[in-house]
């Protein structure tokens, strides 16, 4: 028989991983976490269908700047980010800069929003 609680992806997906991030080009583990919810969380379905409605008020249709308010949105906080000597402290808006700005960033976030087996971590919680 089948425990559905142990397969509950929109109630891991809400309760967000911490990801390490790499280095852009050696894939070295950098001394950085981001904090995000998953794809199968309420949250990223409803920051898609905002950032969607949002756009289409627009003439212009930038999907960079889309996807780096999307990732916002499901962003939950970070640590070890700074520019220079200046430690970036987490907020949407600063999010929504740093995907935009990073776009090795947002890809490895993205890339960890969608993979379902990082979630299941949440698994042992139930």
């Amino acid at each position: 028989m089948t425990d559905l609680l142990t397969l509950d992806l929109k109630g891991f997906a809400e309760q967000g991983v911490s990801i390490q991030l790499k280095h852009p080009v050696t894939g070295k583990k950098l001394e950085s976490f981001i904090t995000i919810q998953g794809a199968d969380s309420a949250e990223y379905k409803n920051a898609m269908i905002a950032v969607s409605k949002a756009s289409s008020l627009s003439d212009k249709t930038d999907h960079e700047a889309d996807g780096a308010k999307i990732l916002a949105l499901i962003t939950l906080g970070w640590t070890g980010l700074k520019f220079g000597d200046e430690e970036i402290k987490y907020s949407e808006e600063e999010a929504v800069k740093l995907y935009a700005r990073f776009g090795w960033i947002s890809d490895q976030v993205f890339s960890a929003v969608n993979d379902r087996k990082l979630f299941l971590v949440n698994a042992k919680a139930v």
